[in-house]
């Protein structure tokens, strides 16, 4: 799993994507990619906090831990 936080001027952006293995003829260099906007750089880091901790131990979220990302 990657991730950036940057502060676009107006709000915090935040991405999280998982690489691609090398090769298997993907169009795209990820498996999955995200982003969200936040009033504050805290609020980002909460966000990536929770998902760092859905995401451990599994090599992929389920769409159920997504949504729920998405409500936080």
């Amino acid at each position: 799993m990657k991730y950036t936080i940057t502060h676009t001027g107006t709000d915090w952006l935040l991405k999280i994507w998982e690489p691609a293995p090398i090769g298997g003829g993907r169009e795209l260099p990820f498996l999955y990619k995200i982003k969200l906007r936040f009033n504050s750089e805290k609020e980002a880091l909460v966000v990536l906090d929770h998902y760092k901790m859905l995401y451990s131990g599994t090599s992929h979220l389920e769409i159920s831990d997504m949504g729920a990302l998405m409500v936080v």
